[in-house]
């Protein structure tokens, strides 16, 4: 009986792991891609990608959800807005 107590609490646990990660996938892609992002922004090419609030050139990434993640987030160093995402 005991065993099947554990059994049953750790399908669980992986339903709920799973579902989680799924979650944070859909988030992370409700992000424009850097392309969509630029054809929607900053539609002249060769000038580079800029905030669109504020106009800066300083782009930052980092990772979704942790730092090590190859999902990245790409934001304006200066006025802190969240631009973009990108993979690795």
């Amino acid at each position: 009986m005991e065993s099947l107590i554990m059994l049953v609490v750790f399908v669980v646990g992986l339903g709920l792991m799973a579902l989680n990660a799924r979650n944070i996938k859909r988030k992370w892609e409700s992000w424009p891609t850097v392309d969509e992002y630029m054809n929607k922004y900053n539609p002249s090419k060769g000038r580079g990608i800029s905030c669109c609030k504020c106009g800066s050139h300083q782009i930052w990434e980092s990772g979704f959800e942790k730092d090590g993640s190859d999902m990245r987030i790409h934001f304006c160093k200066q006025c802190k807005t969240y631009l973009y995402r990108t993979s690795r």
